[in-house]
């Protein structure tokens, strides 16, 4: 699950009905996923962007601090709160691959909540048959009473996302197949990888995602200082029905006891990894 986190389809699907049409390059990190889940039926080849420059992937060997990351340090309870603030427009952020972190300071005219919710109280829940864990996300940038829920398989060491309601939207968003967010126990070094198809009132987009596990340190956050973070890599390649190709980079640190505690997204198309002008910045607030 992701407390802190936003889902691939929150920021996807969410545009419609935020208070700025900033907010939409947000959309990317709906697609978040990986490979091992196989390939989607269709036989179409994403046509990404060219390939961003190089950047070479951080080793476990250049890990400054070894910690390893188990399912029971992520939060996934009924009634798991987390608060943060999110900004609304493009932001400058600076941030390093080895930790300490300090995210003391940033963007806060925003919030965004997360909180883990019981099944049986959510919209389009009986379209996911499968489930056993929702999330249900508000946030000052959606309109007034907007609401979105995720739907997750958390069993065993893998945890995957299934699909996206909104309060807004009669149709839900579906992964097929479902893609892997966790890979538990997760360790500097760690990295794995999904192709699915991401299906909304839309249309249909095919995605191809890697996450690694980049290293692990002390994050400062509003929220207070957290030991033991891990700081995680999604890079995101998506094509269209339309054919329209795209590509997005997240970073995002994985706090014991919290969950997400902070994240940061690149716009879409961004030629470096390590950018310095992101979509999306988020920092903990509050947690309990």
């Amino acid at each position: 699950m992701r407390l802190g986190g936003k889902s691939i389809a929150t920021v996807f699907l969410c545009l419609i009905r935020m208070k700025r049409a900033c907010f939409l390059l947000l959309l990317v990190w709906i697609i978040t996923a990986c490979d091992g889940n196989g390939a989607p039926a269709s036989t179409a080849t994403l046509a990404s962007p060219a390939a961003p420059s190089t950047l070479p992937t951080v080793r476990p060997t250049d890990v400054r601090e070894a910690c390893v990351l188990g399912r029971d340090q992520v939060p996934s309870r009924v009634g798991a709160i987390n608060t943060g603030y999110i900004n609304s427009e493009p932001v400058d952020v600076k941030f390093a691959l080895e930790g300490p972190w300090n995210f003391a300071q940033g963007p806060s005219s925003d919030l965004m909540q997360r909180q883990v919710v019981a099944l049986g109280t959510v919209k389009d829940a009986t379209q996911f048959p499968g489930a056993d864990m929702a999330v249900r996300v508000t946030s000052s940038l959606f309109d007034a009473g907007g609401e979105e829920f995720e739907f997750y398989q958390s069993a065993g060491a893998i945890e995957r996302e299934m699909g996206v309601s909104f309060s807004w939207s009669v149709q839900p968003t579906v992964y097929e197949p479902p893609y892997r967010t966790r890979m538990f126990p997760i360790k500097a070094g760690d990295s794995w990888k999904d192709t699915y198809r991401l299906k909304s009132s839309d249309g249909v987009t095919l995605v191809q995602a890697t996450y690694e596990a980049l290293a692990c340190g002390t994050l400062s956050v509003p929220a207070g200082m957290y030991g033991g973070t891990m700081l995680i890599r999604s890079t995101l390649h998506g094509l269209s029905d339309q054919g329209r190709p795209w590509s997005v980079f997240t970073y995002y640190w994985l706090s014991p006891g919290v969950g997400e505690s902070a994240w940061i997204t690149s716009q879409v198309n961004e030629q470096q990894r390590l950018f310095r002008r992101a979509s999306n910045f988020f920092r903990l607030k509050e947690s309990k």
